[in-house]
This record gives structure tokens, sequence and C-alpha cells, in this order.
């Protein structure tokens, strides 16, 4: 029973190798098309690899968060002319998906928190980049690491005008956009001033 036991733990160690081999083959060979496609030579880190090769999500999925993690690396970077790699902090499996699948359902006929939605994950994620490259939470900062560059009082308006909404999903999805909820004053700032209205109306 040992024997066999171990037999098919060997079988299954074998198995989830090679599907990490050919998760690996499939990534670069999306890199290598992404590159060709921007003239840029795109690289993935050992990290990236590693992290990809470990992708346990959607297959159908992993094409749209490599084109995410490309974008936001290439943001990152002056010179096109050099190659670009693309490590393991530029890639984000499950980071929007469960939300955007649940809010939208839930709200599929007005499809009112969508906008709101796709405002918190791209300063969610761009956030992730700054405190990657070790930079100041600031509305600069965050702003120049998105895929399209967005100015600081531009966020701070975005924020504003979304405020009602972001403080219904951020009640929703408390374990959700961790690093701008806690770290990122333009957002906590819209958190105090909704608090404020609410006690305003309820006074």
């Amino acid at each position: 029973i040992i024997g066999q036991t171990q037999s098919l733990k060997d079988e299954m160690d074998r198995t989830k190798e090679n599907y990490g081999i050919s998760l690996i083959k499939l990534c670069q060979q999306i890199v290598k098309d992404l590159g060709s496609k921007d003239h840029v030579n795109y690289l993935l880190s050992k990290g990236a690899l590693e992290k990809l090769k470990s992708y346990k999500g959607e297959i159908k999925d992993l094409e749209n968060i490599i084109k995410e993690a490309v974008s936001y690396a290439r943001s990152l970077v002056l010179d096109r002319d050099q190659d670009i790699e693309i490590t393991e902090w530029h890639i984000l499996f499950d980071l929007t998906k469960p939300i955007e699948k649940t809010a939208q359902s839930e709200a599929q006929k007005t499809d009112v928190y969508s906008k709101t939605i796709s405002l918190l994950n791209k300063l969610e994620n761009a956030a992730l980049v700054v405190k990657t490259n070790e930079m100041r939470l600031t509305g600069t900062n965050v702003g120049n690491a998105c895929p399209v560059s967005i100015s600081a009082p531009a966020i701070s308006d975005s924020l504003y005008n979304h405020k009602s909404k972001i403080n219904s999903l951020l009640e929703k999805y408390p374990d959700k956009w961790e690093t701008i909820r806690s770290d990122f004053r333009p957002l906590k700032n819209v958190i105090k001033m909704e608090e404020s209205d609410n006690l305003k109306t309820t006074l």
C-alpha cells in the first residue's frame, strides 16, 4: 500500500510538473506575440515563470492576465528600445475577477457598479506597482503607474464622482482593494467625506 501510494504521488507530481511546463510555454508564446505586435522585446523573469507555473485559474483568462502584466511593466519604462522584463510583481492572478463577476452579476441589468469597480481595480493595480518599486503612494506616482497615465487631480475627481458607489463597494467587499483602502490618501479622503455626508443626513 505504501509503495502504491508513493507511486501515485510521484505520478501526480510528474503530471503537475508537466502541466506547469506547458503553462510556461504558453505564456512565453503569448509574451512573444505581444512583443512582435508592439515591436518590443518582453522577457519573463525567473520569478514570473515560477508564479505562472503555479497558476490554477482558467486557461482562457491567462492571456488577459499576461496582457495586463505587460501593460503595467511597459508603462514604467521610458526607453522602449530596451528589453522590458515582466516580473512576478506585475502578474496579478485574482485581484479583479471575483469582484467583477460577483458585482456585475448582481447589477447586470443596470450595470451601476462596473465603472466604479474598474476605477478601483486600476488604482489598486497601479498602487501595487508603486509599492513594488518602493515609491511613495502618492496620486502622481499611482497615476503614472496606470496603463494610461492619469494626473493626481484627475484621480481625486474620479474618486469624488464615484464616492457613494465606492463606499457601498468597500462595505460589501471588505477584503478587496486593501492597498489603496489603507494607504492611498485620495481614496481615504473620499471615504471620510462620504462618512461625513452620511452623518449629516442622519442628524
